[in-house]
């Protein structure tokens, strides 16, 4: 939990160590952690086998966006995997805690660790907004999208989704980089973010808020459109129903906004306070008053960490999501029918 400061004669908190849970908790968020993590990368690879058994139908424009952010998610649920069960002293550039979490210089597999998780999940937001816009535009213009769709010209829409979502995200890791790279984010987790509030405002936060701002509006667009033309034409489709695909689609588009919110929410509030309320208490602790020490700043620590670690876990769950999408419940219903009246 501590080490001693040889030159300063002070007992400091350890990195990797020390943790604002009891250990009970640690090892319980710890296996959730973990456990939520496999399950995202087993769906994950699930998604990619049952795509590719039915590739002339998924792995065309757009539905063959869903594969490729499934293909980033991979990455981060490896690390998910991976990061609890290494040596503590990879994501630790010093052994105290206080020094990691105040912008000091990270390890290489912390930058590595910061760098490829901030990759993934930009990637996966651009594709995402893609496919807002590209069900936008089938919605709204049906005629011109069924044109390009069945003509060689989708191909090109294709590549400019990819390589956008290529690119772009690049950049921001590269800017990052350049502007003092990544560091450990928070203690006793295997977590490494941005440098400065700054960068983490102007990297991340800003232009996430913005591709959700655009894919919200668009969705919203969508919904409208599809109302107007159910309310226009009542009568002659007073029989319609949504197909499955479409509330999938809604709903996958919908799981992804919400969690991105709330984690990037949860993630600022526990950023701006937590070296304060680290380094308060245990100038207390160190004091020798551990009893009197003001224990209310360390629960709201608790409470701030305990909210994103939960929230992280749940993107680990976005492949399941897409997992559904891809199992065609109907056919699977009628083959296992079509078994019994054999």
């Amino acid at each position: 939990m501590f080490y001693l400061n040889l030159k300063t004669l002070t007992c400091l908190p350890q990195c990797g160590v020390w943790t604002p849970f009891s250990s009970t908790t640690t090892i319980t968020l710890g296996v959730l952690y973990v456990a939520t993590a496999i399950i995202g990368l087993v769906a994950g690879v699930g998604v990619l086998v049952l795509a590719c058994l039915n590739w002339k139908k998924y792995f065309t424009y757009p539905t063959v966006l869903m594969i490729y952010q499934i293909i980033y998610g991979i990455f981060i649920m490896l690390l998910g995997v991976c990061q609890p069960l290494l040596p503590k002293d990879m994501l630790c550039s010093s052994p105290n805690l206080l020094q990691n979490i105040a912008h000091r210089k990270a390890t290489i597999f912390c930058q590595l660790n910061g760098a490829i998780t901030m990759y993934s999940f930009l990637a996966i937001l651009i594709l995402w907004l893609f496919h807002c816009a590209t069900i936008f535009w089938g919605v709204t213009w049906p005629y011109h999208y069924s044109v390009e769709k069945t003509s060689e010209r989708i191909k090109y829409y294709h590549i400019v989704a990819v390589v956008s979502s290529i690119i772009l995200p690049l950049v921001f890791v590269v800017t990052v980089q350049l502007s003092g790279g990544f560091v450990l984010s928070l203690p006793s987790s295997p977590l490494c973010g941005l440098i400065t509030p700054k960068i983490f405002f102007y990297t991340l936060i800003l232009p996430v808020d913005l591709t959700l701002i655009i894919g919200v509006l668009l969705l919203v667009s969508t919904l409208w459109n599809m109302a107007n033309v159910l309310y226009r034409f009542s009568d002659k489709t007073k029989n319609y129903k949504i197909r499955a695909s479409e509330v999938k689609i809604l709903i996958l588009i919908s799981y992804f906004f919400i969690n991105t919110l709330f984690i990037l929410t949860t993630l600022n509030i526990v950023l701006s306070s937590q070296h304060k309320q680290v380094l308060d208490y245990f100038l207390c602790e160190r004091a020798g008053m551990e009893a009197q020490c003001p224990k209310s700043g360390l629960y709201k620590l608790q409470a701030e960490k305990l909210t994103f670690i939960l929230s992280a876990m749940s993107i680990t769950l976005f492949p399941c999501v897409y997992f559904v999408f891809f199992l065609d419940f109907r056919k699977i219903y009628h083959r296992c029918k079509f078994k019994q009246m054999t």
